[in-house]
C-alpha cells in the first residue's frame, strides 16, 4: 500500500489533473488531513505492473482524519509518457460522504490494450470539503510497467483459437483427400456375387427313364408297349 502526498487544487486545476495533465505539474495549494492509497492485486517491491489486454483490479482507499466529513465526488486516472497523455481512464462519479475517522475503499479496475512499456500512472479523487471547497487528492503518481499477461493453455481466447485452427486443418485435410488421394489410391472392388443355380429336372423319356436318351441309338431303345413273355419249351 502506497501513501502519497495529497495535493489540493481548484476545480479547474482538478479537471486538468484528471483528464489533461499530470499531477507533477499541478500547484500545491494546501494540505488536508486525508490519506489516500492504492492497492495493487500483486504488490511488487519494484515497479507495480498493469496487465495488458486484461483487467487489473485496483483499490483506492481514502482515510478521512479531518474533524468534519468530506464527500468523494469523482475518481479518475490517466497514463503519461513524459509530458504526453497516453490514456485517460473513465472517471467514476461517486458522491459518497466519508465521516471523520472513517475509511472509504473504491474499486477501480483498469483495462489496457497497448504495447508493453513503462508509463506514469496518476490516480486522483475530486473531493468536496465541509466548507464546500472542491479539491483534488492525488492517490497515486508513480511509474508502472505495462506487461503482457501469461496466457495459459486453458485461456478462453486460446481455446477459441485452438478450435478455429482445428476446424481449418480438418477442412484442409478433407479437401486434399478428396482432390488428390481419393483419385490416385486404388479402389477396392467388390467380389461378384455368385449366381444362384436352380437345378433343372431331367426330362422323362418315353420309356419312363429319367435320363437323356438323345445320344442312345434308336434301335437300342425299347418301343412303347409291354414285350411278350416267352413261354419255356417243354421237354
Amino acid at each position: 500500500m502506497q501513501f502519497l502526498p495529497l495535493l489540493l487544487l481548484s476545480a479547474s486545476a482538478a479537471s486538468a489533473q484528471l483528464f489533461s495533465s499530470s499531477s507533477s505539474a499541478s500547484p500545491d495549494l494546501s494540505t488536508l488531513n486525508l490519506e489516500a492509497s492504492v492497492t495493487f492485486p500483486t504488490p511488487s517491491p519494484g515497479l507495480q505492473t498493469l496487465l495488458n489486454g486484461d483487467r487489473t483490479p485496483l483499490t483506492i482507499t481514502l482515510m478521512n482524519k479531518e474533524s468534519a466529513p468530506v464527500t468523494v465526488e469523482y475518481v479518475g486516472g490517466s497514463l503519461w509518457d513524459a509530458d504526453k497523455s497516453v490514456k485517460n481512464f473513465t472517471s467514476v462519479k461517486l458522491a459518497t460522504p466519508v465521516k471523520p475517522d472513517s475509511t472509504l475503499q473504491i474499486p477501480y479496475p483498469l483495462n489496457l490494450d497497448m504495447a508493453p512499456r513503462e508509463l506514469l500512472l496518476n490516480l486522483a479523487l475530486i473531493i468536496t470539503t465541509a466548507k464546500g471547497d472542491l479539491v483534488t487528492v492525488t492517490a497515486y503518481n508513480q511509474t508502472v510497467a505495462v506487461v503482457d499477461g501469461d496466457m495459459g493453455i486453458f485461456d478462453p481466447g486460446m481455446l477459441f483459437l485452438y478450435t478455429i485452427l482445428a476446424a481449418g486443418l480438418a477442412s484442409a485435410a478433407y479437401f486434399v483427400y478428396n482432390t488428390w488421394v481419393a483419385s490416385v489410391a486404388p479402389q477396392k472392388r467388390r467380389a461378384p456375387r455368385p449366381e444362384r443355380v436352380v437345378p433343372v429336372a431331367a426330362p422323362v423319356s418315353a420309356t419312363g427313364a429319367k435320363y437323356d436318351e438323345s445320344w442312345i441309338p434308336e434301335h437300342h431303345l425299347k418301343k412303347g408297349g409291354k414285350g411278350r413273355a416267352r413261354t419255356p419249351k417243354s421237354g
